[in-house]
């Protein structure tokens, strides 16, 4: 599986896509999860503060579950580009 994606690959994508990102992931930089949120249409990106590689487990999971639920019962419209951080 190639996972060497273009910007021009990501604006193809269609489906609403909420990004999440630990703001210390020691493997891929934040900048990665901006220009993935950049060049997806509509999608929204949530950054874990001080989260790491897979920032959703542990203290970071109710909030998660929490964002992700409001993320999916949205109605459909077009999202504001936005980054928000884990407060």
């Amino acid at each position: 599986m190639d996972m060497n994606f273009q910007p021009q690959d990501l604006e193809q994508i269609q489906a609403r896509t909420f990004i999440v990102h630990g703001e210390n992931d020691p493997l891929i930089p934040l900048e990665i999860a901006e220009i993935i949120r950049d060049h997806i249409p509509d999608s929204s990106l949530w950054m874990i503060s001080e989260g790491g590689h897979v920032p959703v487990f542990g203290e970071a999971f109710q909030k998660f579950f929490s964002r992700s639920s409001q993320f999916l019962t949205a109605k459909k419209s077009k999202v504001e580009k936005s980054s928000s951080r884990n407060s």
